[in-house]
């Protein structure tokens, strides 16, 4: 029986090389990416289009509905909350399209934390992931951290004292070709955090 997880993505953009500045988008491409390659079935959830591999895009918001929902503003500045409007009209179509496909031994992954949180409780049977935790909003059983910096950071802030054994760190992962060089300088020079 093939694995499956029901892939969930931020509300306010198309999960596409389109928006590669927004962190989170590029994160939801590459564990789609990630997880096709060792063999599990993405159903991703988000907007109308995506480019990431799946088995299925759910659209549950239309590119419309973000405009309103924005108001103007630029994507980058929405609330991962889940009293967020924007979250809300997620979250709840989520809701309803998981709990047409689920199927034993599914799982859910999230890069919204809290504001993915009502999705997973009403689906408590399937195990639920936070995949790149780099922000304060955790909720999830099994936690994957950016980096040991964010993980203290976030026990640091949860009171955790002594870890848990469902977390862990993954660094960020690119491919090698989104890094070209230049054959009189081989080397390859990345910043981030």
């Amino acid at each position: 029986m093939k694995r499956r997880v029901h892939l969930l993505s931020t509300p306010n953009v198309q999960v596409t090389a389109d928006y590669y500045l927004d962190v989170f988008v590029g994160f939801t491409r590459r564990f789609a990416e990630l997880m096709t390659e060792l063999g599990w079935d993405v159903i991703l959830y988000g907007g109308e289009e995506t480019d990431a591999p799946c088995i299925e895009l759910i659209n549950c918001i239309s590119k419309k509905e973000q405009e309103e929902h924005l108001q103007g503003r630029p994507y980058w500045h929405v609330p991962y909350d889940p009293s967020n409007p924007l979250f809300v009209t997620f979250n709840s179509r989520a809701n309803a399209l998981v709990q047409a496909r689920k199927e034993p031994g599914d799982w859910v992954a999230s890069i919204a934390g809290t504001a993915h949180l009502p999705i997973w409780q009403q689906h408590p049977e399937l195990p639920f992931l936070e995949y790149s935790i780099g922000y304060k909003g955790v909720c999830a059983p099994y936690r994957i951290y950016q980096s040991h910096a964010w993980r203290h950071v976030v026990h640091g802030f949860t009171g955790l004292q002594y870890g848990r054994d469902t977390d862990d760190v993954i660094p960020h992962w690119f491919h090698e070709d989104e890094f070209p060089t230049r054959p009189t300088e081989p080397y390859v020079l990345f910043v981030g955090r």
